[in-house]
């Protein structure tokens, strides 16, 4: 979530049996000393335990550093909250801009956020209501992981604020990802999941279920041409695109 380039899966549970890393926030007091002589789990030809090495180490150290300076919808996902994937955390960041005015917030304020709902702020309340996991993010803090949005003036004229689309199926020119981010770009917001007040859902190639109930609930339906139109000018289709 974090996005540490060489921390993977098998090397997070080295750390984990070593004792080196018992929380997410232990990640930011790691030397490069300490990596260097971590057992990988594999032998050389002589029997002797192969290391991760120095130059591997110190580059682990570097990218580490540099998730400090994250995205907040990166950090809030990467904390573990049930229920709050990327797309949740990235409604959550939006909503409210940093950890701890999400912390502060009410089960109900963060229901009311489009795209949250109860279940998923029961979690978010519960997850944030644990001294436990407010003493990981205090050391998160202390460690230097910045816990605000860095908000900037956006590049585009934000023609699309207030529609709400949803992308699904495959596309040619662009990932689903790259798509989200230009629509994102013009103001709009971006949803994984079809509802009445969706403006509308982009289909690409092999769309499953969520056009078939964009279909069902009469939202308007575009193609990756159409989409490509909207970013090219900023302006939603005239029409109410094909069903």
């Amino acid at each position: 979530a974090m996005d540490i380039e060489g921390l993977g899966e098998a090397l997070v549970n080295q750390l984990v049996d070593t004792g080196l890393v018992k929380d997410v926030a232990d990640l930011y007091s790691l030397t490069a000393e300490q990596l260097a002589v971590l057992d990988v789990g594999r032998t050389k030809l002589d029997g002797s335990a192969v290391v991760l090495g120095e130059t591997v180490a110190r580059k682990l150290v570097a990218s580490i550093n540099e998730s400090r300076h994250r995205p907040l919808a990166r950090l809030l996902f990467g904390l573990g909250i049930r229920h709050v994937g990327g797309t949740v955390a990235e409604l959550l960041a939006e909503a409210f801009g940093s950890v701890d005015a999400l912390a502060a917030a009410s089960e109900a304020d963060i229901a009311a956020v489009s795209g949250v709902g109860p279940k998923i702020a029961e979690s978010v309340r519960a997850f944030f209501s644990n001294p436990d996991n407010l003493e990981v993010i205090e050391r998160l803090r202390a460690a230097g992981v910045e816990m605000a949005e860095r908000r900037t003036e956006p590049t585009r004229p934000q023609t699309l604020a207030g529609l709400t689309f949803v992308l699904t199926g495959a596309l040619e020119r662009f990932t689903r990802d790259e798509a989200g981010a230009a629509l994102k770009a013009l103001g709009a917001k971006v949803s994984s999941s079809v509802s009445s007040k969706t403006s509308y859902v982009v289909a690409g190639s092999d769309a499953g279920s969520k056009l078939d109930k964009a279909i069902a609930l009469g939202v308007p339906v575009i193609g990756e041409q159409e989409l490509v139109e909207i970013l090219q000018t900023g302006q939603p289709p005239a029409t109410g695109g094909d069903r």
